[in-house]
């Protein structure tokens, strides 16, 4: 509220327009990080009202939190704009360095599917497996089991029947996150 004074005496005047002043937003985001492909880091920042995290390319969790996972399967400089107002806003970068060493695929040659909790179970093993077809085979060239999932394993059974200790042939094929395509055949001894 203000008071104007002239010659002719003094009024009174309620001011309505304010202008709001905000703090320069000062972010301070999370380090720079590496991780093993296939893997998730979270990256986050603070110091303002909004947050607006790119390259938005299906990596990030959340594009608009402070915080975020992400999920990159390259190494990639994520950029956050921080704002306070829609005039107002500052930028930081968080690297997340991509380790792509994907390390041996491969099918264990032996297994004891016995309940005993070791090596009760046989699948394909390796770090960033993208997808993959595992079949198992008789000594008479029947199938009897085939997967496509890492979390489906086999137990020595076929059409609901435990199979008796003997030696079977694999074969699996498939392609890794970084884009190698892995194909290999051996046997497995089955150790009851």
């Amino acid at each position: 509220m203000s008071v104007a004074y002239n010659a002719c005496g003094s009024d009174t005047t309620v001011n309505t327009n304010f202008v709001t002043v905000y703090d320069y937003p000062l972010p301070l985001s999370s380090n720079d990080t590496t991780i093993n492909i296939g893997d998730n880091a979270t990256i986050w920042s603070s110091g303002g009202m909004t947050y607006q995290w790119s390259p938005n390319n299906g990596t990030i969790a959340c594009a608009t939190c402070s915080a975020s996972i992400v999920n990159p399967t390259v190494t990639t400089q994520y950029i956050v704009t921080v704002s306070n107002s829609p005039y107002c806003k500052v930028q930081d970068t968080v690297n997340v360095i991509v380790d792509i060493n994907c390390g041996d695929f491969f099918v264990p040659n032996v297994f004891s599917p016995n309940d005993d909790g070791l090596n009760d179970f046989i699948n394909v093993h390796g770090r960033c497996i993208q997808s993959f077809v595992l079949q198992i085979f008789n000594r008479w060239g029947e199938k009897v089991f085939e997967t496509s999932s890492m979390s489906e394993s086999w137990d020595g059974t076929w059409r609901g029947k435990k199979l008796d200790t003997g030696v079977f042939v694999y074969s699996a094929e498939g392609t890794s996150i970084d884009g190698q395509n892995f194909k290999f055949k051996g046997n497995i001894t089955l150790l009851r």
